[in-house]
Order: structure tokens, then C-alpha cells, then sequence
């Protein structure tokens, strides 16, 4: 009963407003394949879920291409691992440990975000989880095999069923991420401890199944570090393996000792601020309960702490890039069974001297309440109904920053011709949303080789947004356009006498944009409005734009003079002009419907804000100012005289 209250809760937590944000560029991995599926091909470099694609395909067929149903998968399996894992707890320890993980489980912020994204993290995990429940059989961590007979399966201790699960849990693993591989260390050290303990109480025999395994695992680990062998293997990977897999299988020694140099624990930091950040207030106790656990279930706290403590070693030493918080989430249960264990003996400890049935479940009652209690409910509660986009979750969860494309795209969708030309800083919004081909406008890429930013090549064939000369003849020969830019409009990719080109030459559409993309559109058939030297828009969000710099030769005693175009002013001091790092207040011009208008301002500037040589302004909204929650200014053109 109470197992099933947590699935029910946990599926209403994660399904809550699943649609509401627009998906995020990784997700777009299993969103695009699946929606353009069979036109496309499924399998492609990038797509290390394809387990999730598949399951989302015939979703999108049934119902549609949208966000929520391109997350629904995720949300799932998020789900279904929480009884999972109360089944893993309780076949491995008691039933209490695994009703407890299984609660940490439900409430947890970190594993709710993950279960509500179209990513690959949340049904890797419970396959994961699934895989290393049947391996605990295989490896009969309670000492319940019973001889079959056959002296092979026997040997092994193994039954055709449990071996036959692992396997397609292995399977069903790796379609999900190609992170299962670190299971072989996990499990390889596992009998390493095993046969350790033997020769310590003179039970071992050389021969036995925990002892071969051992010989197996130092094997694979010299083959894994030691250059000289690791180069051929490597070698011998890439014929059947893409070469980033066999890369990642076999760690490169020489960035290895680079990073030990210069940033020895960043990788090992991240994953352990998500342990610490998730249950702050008790995660010590994790801690705690796998050590003890030692004391009290022998091969089972063996082969937990194996899959928990040698994966994370690894991950935030040996395979440490890339490291990000969501790498973590596939051995995160295993922390969990930690802090069960913990409040396990928490109860046993308080019903020890009490022999009444039912007072011994009033307090176990009580502890479960106060696990709950204890979760982080009202920040998993409060992540799935914000309404908002932005930074949904702590840094240290993950580092996604959704924006929104999607009132954007929605707003101009009627719009767009069917013969405009569609290009977007990331095509990936665009293409789902509009379900039309995009261009890509990026000028440069990062090489990984000189690891240094440099040009594309200059395609004069193709149409495309690589280049300027690219782009001047895109413009020139489609009489209708639009360009969707975030902040790589403003970033290194771009290159800037493109961007330029794009603000002098097309409309900025202030009414569509937001705060995370702004929009630019041309008709040729159409004069200009309004002629642009510069496009800034800011909102609370993004509520600064860059620095511009200009050269003053001589200041002129009575002052400078600002000619300065802008959109969207409501108040006095909304904007703000930080002019040499100095702030100035912009006011409201007065008359009807001022502040939806484009207006021009004119400031007189006092001669001492001003040096010889080089000066900087910069435009600010002042976010201080109530009420303004989704305004936004645009500020086009400025201009200083004497």
C-alpha cells in the first residue's frame, strides 16, 4: 500500500505542467529523431539514448510532436524506478530500507528534474537499476542459489532466468548510455572484497568463481592503464566501436595528468555537491548507513558500496570528462540505500526495548513521516509548478538554463511564408516548433585540435549562414527572411561583421522577441521603418547588454551630447546608462502611449563623466523598479556629439 501511494505521488510530481518549458537544445537529440522519423535516420553520433527515441517515436505518431509527450517516457521510467528500488532495498537488505530509499526517492529535487526532461538519464537509471538487481542474483549476494545440477550454471552460480535478465538489462543499458561500462569495475572489485575476505578466514579456493572473476578484473585494468597495451586495444576497439565510445572506455592518460595538474578535484566536486545539495539537511547520513551496513549485511553492503563509491571515484577522477551533475543519477539510489539503512537502525534501535506490535509500528510509522518531512518536497513541488523559464533548478542539479522559444516561434508561426528562409543561432527550436527547415547562423566553430576558436569554411555552393559572404548572399537572393538569435548572437560563434550586417540591414521585430531570443526579419519589397546602428534588449532577465566603447579626442568643456533611440521605457530611471562605470538615469519621455512607442531622448552629459581616449556605456535595466515582471526595452541607436 504504502509503495504504491509513493508511485502515485511521485507520477503526479513529475507529470505536473511537464509541457510547460520549451525544450532545452540536448533534448531536441530525441525530439527531432523522433518526430522526423522514418524521413531521418534514427541512429546518429549524437543520439547515446536511443532507447528513448524509440519509445518516444510512436508518442509523437499517436499524439503529436510536442514537449510533453517527447518528456512522458522520462517521466515513467522516473516512476517506475521508485518501486524498483523499494524492491531492491527489500530483496538485498529489509523491507524497510527499501521502503525508505524508495521515499527519498519520490521527494528527491535533483531525480524529480531528471525524471521530467527528454533525456536519457531517467530511463538509464532504471535499467541500470534493474541490471544490477539481477546481477545481485547472479552473484547471489543472499546465498540462496541452489544447485541445479548442471556443473557449469553451477560453477558460475547461475540460473538461466536471472542470467537471461541481466543480460537484457545489459542490453536494454547500454541503448540507454554508454556510461554501463563502468558497472565491469564495480563489479569486478566486488569480488575482488569477496575473495580478499576468503583468503582472510582461509575459505578461498584459487579456483572459485570470486577468484577468477579478480584475475579477470586486474587483466581489464592493465589493459585500461597501462599506455603501452592500452594503445593496442584502443586501436583494436575502433575497428567495432565509434571512436568516441572506445575513447571513453579506455581514459586518456596524458589529459588525465593535465587535469590531476591543474583541477584535480573539479569533477569529484560536482558530482559530490549534488549528494550534499539534494538532502542537505540529513545527506551525512548516507554516509553513514553504507558504512554501517558492512556490520550488519555483509555481502550486500559489499556490493552496494562497490557500485556507489568505485563508480564515483571514477567518474570524478579517472573518466572525468565530461562531468556534469546529471552523470551522477544512475548510481544516486545506491547513496540513497545509504541513508535508508540509517534510519533503519534508527527504528531498530527505538523498538528494541518495546514488545507491543503495534507500538513498534506507530514508530515506524513515524519515522517514515519524518523522512518525508525531511525531503526536499517543497522544492520538488515548488520546481514543477513555477511557471517560469530561466534556471529552474540549482546550479549544482543541473546546467540548464531553458529559454523560451516557444512564445517566440508561437507569435510569428502565422507569420512566416512559405518561401521565407528561416535561420536561427540554434536551428533545433525552430525546426521542432515551426516544423520547417532552419539554418544554422554560427561564422565560427571551437577546434578541438588547436583548441582555439576559428572561421567555417566559406561554402559559396550551399545556402547557409557560415560566413558573412555567405550571409550577404542568402540576403541577397531570398526577398523574405528571418533570424531567431539568443545569446550566441552576442557570443564567440558569431562572427561580429555578421551580426552588424543583420542589425543594418533587417527589421527587429521588438512585439515577438523576449528576453531569450530576439527576432530580425527582411522584406525587400517592404522599405525599412526604422534604420538600426545597434538592437539591446533588455529585460529582468538578462537585464545588461555589453560594454561599447568609443574614443573621445578632446572633451569639450561644455559637455557631450547623447542622441539615443529606445522602446518599452514605462518610468523614470527604468533604464539606466552606466556611462566609465558611472551611473545616469534615463527619464520617460512625457505624452500618450510613450512608452510602447519607439522614442528619441536626448541627454546633455556633464564634461567630467567623460576622459581623452578610449570610454565605455553600458545600458541596464534597473530591476528594482516593481511591477515590471516582463517588461522589456529595446534600445536601437546611439549616437555622441559635442
Amino acid at each position: 500500500m504504502a509503495i504504491t501511494l509513493l508511485t502515485v505521488i511521485g507520477f503526479i510530481i513529475r507529470i505536473y505542467n511537464l509541457g510547460y518549458l520549451t525544450l532545452w537544445v540536448d533534448e531536441y537529440v530525441h525530439g527531432n529523431r523522433a518526430r522526423f522519423w522514418p524521413e531521418q535516420p534514427l541512429f546518429t553520433d549524437d543520439n547515446n539514448g536511443i532507447l528513448l527515441t524509440m519509445f518516444i517515436i510512436p508518442l509523437f505518431k499517436l499524439f503529436g510532436a510536442t514537449a510533453f509527450w517527447a518528456r512522458f517516457p522520462s517521466v515513467i521510467f522516473g516512476v517506475l524506478s521508485i518501486p524498483l528500488l523499494y524492491v531492491f532495498g527489500k530483496q538485498y537488505f529489509n523491507k524497510n530500507v527499501g521502503l525508505f530509499a524508495a521515499i527519498f526517492l519520490t521527494f528527491s529535487e535533483y531525480f524529480v528534474f531528471w525524471s521530467r526532461v527528454a533525456r536519457n538519464y531517467a530511463i538509464f537509471m532504471f535499467f541500470f537499476l534493474a541490471l544490477v538487481y539481477f546481477l545481485g542474483k547472479c552473484v547471489d549476494l543472499k546465498d540462496e542459489y541452489k544447485k541445479s545440477g548442471n556443473k557449469l550454471l553451477d560453477y558460475f552460480r547461475l540460473t538461466p532466468k536471472n542470467a537471461l535478465c541481466a543480460v537484457g538489462c545489459l542490453i536494454l543499458t547500454f541503448m540507454s548510455h554508454q556510461l554501463v561500462f563502468l558497472v565491469i569495475y564495480a563489479v569486478g572489485f566486488y569480488h575482488l572484497v569477496i575473495f580478499i575476505r576468503k583468503l582472510l578466514l582461509k575459505k578461498a579456493s584459487f579456483g572459485c568463481i570470486n577468484a577468477v572473476v579478480s584475475y579477470l578484473f586486474a587483466v581489464f585494468c592493465i589493459i585500461a592503464f597501462v599506455p603501452d597495451v592500452q594503445d593496442f586495444i584502443k586501436s583494436l576497439l575502433m575497428i567495432f566501436l565509434p571512436e568516441q565510445i572506445a575513447v571513453w572506455v579506455l581514459p586518456d592518460l596524458t589529459r588525465l595528468a593535465q587535469l590531476f595538474a591543474t583541477e584535480p578535484f573539479k569533477s569529484f566536486s560536482i558530482y559530490f555537491n549534488v549528494l550534499r545539495e539534494d538532502y542537505n539537511l540529513i545527506y551525512i547520513t548516507g554516509f553513514v548507513g553504507l558504512v554501517w551496513s558492512w556490520f550488519r549485511y555483509g555481502k550486500a553492503s559489499i556490493y552496494v558500496s562497490s557500485l556507489l563509491v568505485v563508480i564515483f571515484l571514477l567518474m570524478g577522477f579517472i573518466y572525468r570528462e565530461p562531468a556534469l551533475p546529471r552523470y551522477l543519477i544512475f548510481i544516486y539510489p545506491f547513496f540513497l540505500i545509504g541513508m535508508a539503512v540509517t534510519c533503519n537502525e534508527l527504528v531498530v534501535f527505538c523498538t528494541s526495548k518495546i514488545k507491543a506490535a503495534t507500538g513498534k509500528r506507530i514508530i515506524t510509522g513515524a519515522f517514515f513521516m519524518l523522512a518525508v518531512l525531511l525531503s526536499p518536497v517543497h522544492d520538488s513541488v515548488a520546481m514543477v509548478a513555477r511557471k517560469e523559464h530561466g534556471r529552474v533548478v540549482p546550479f549544482v542539479f543541473s546546467q540548464w538554463f531553458f529559454a523560451d522559444w516557444r512564445s517566440t516561434l508561437n507569435s510569428v508561426n502565422n507569420m512566416i511564408g512559405p518561401d521565407d528562409i528561416v535561420m536561427a543561432t540554434i536551428p533545433n527550436y525552430p525546426s521542432f516548433y515551426l516544423n520547417r527547415p532552419t539554418y544554422q547562423f554560427r561564422q565560427k566553430y571551437y577546434n578541438t585540435t588547436t583548441h582555439r576558436y576559428e572561421f567555417l569554411p566559406v561554402d559559396t555552393v550551399k545556402v547557409n549562414a557560415h560566413s558573412l559572404e555567405a550571409m550577404e548572399r542568402l540576403y541577397r537572393e531570398h526577398k523574405t527572411g528571418w533570424l531567431f538569435a539568443d545569446y550566441y548572437l552576442q557570443g564567440v560563434l558569431t562572427d561580429p561583421a555578421a551580426r552588424d550586417f543583420i542589425i543594418l540591414n533587417t527589421n527587429f521585430m521588438y512585439a515577438q522577441s523576449n528576453a531569450y531570443v530576439k527576432v530580425f526579419y527582411w522584406n525587400h519589397d517592404i522599405p525599412r521603418q526604422y534604420s538600426n546602428n545597434m538592437v539591446e534588449l533588455l529585460t529582468p532577465v538578462y537585464n545588461a547588454s555589453p560594454q561599447y566603447s568609443f574614443n573621445v579626442a578632446k572633451i569639450d568643456s561644455r559637455g557631450m551630447r547623447l542622441w539615443l533611440e529606445a522602446e518599452g521605457v514605462h518610468f523614470d530611471n527604468e533604464l539606466i546608462i552606466v556611462l566609465n562605470k558611472r551611473q545616469i538615469g534615463l527619464l520617460k519621455k512625457q505624452g500618450e502611449n510613450a512608452s510602447s512607442n519607439r522614442q528619441s531622448y536626448v541627454l546633455d552629459l556633464h564634461a567630467n563623466l567623460f576622459k581623452e581616449g578610449e570610454n565605455t556605456i553600458q545600458f541596464v535595466y534597473n530591476t528594482n523598479i516593481r511591477g515590471l515582471k516582463n517588461n522589456k526595452i529595446a534600445v536601437y541607436n546611439m549616437t555622441f556629439k559635442p
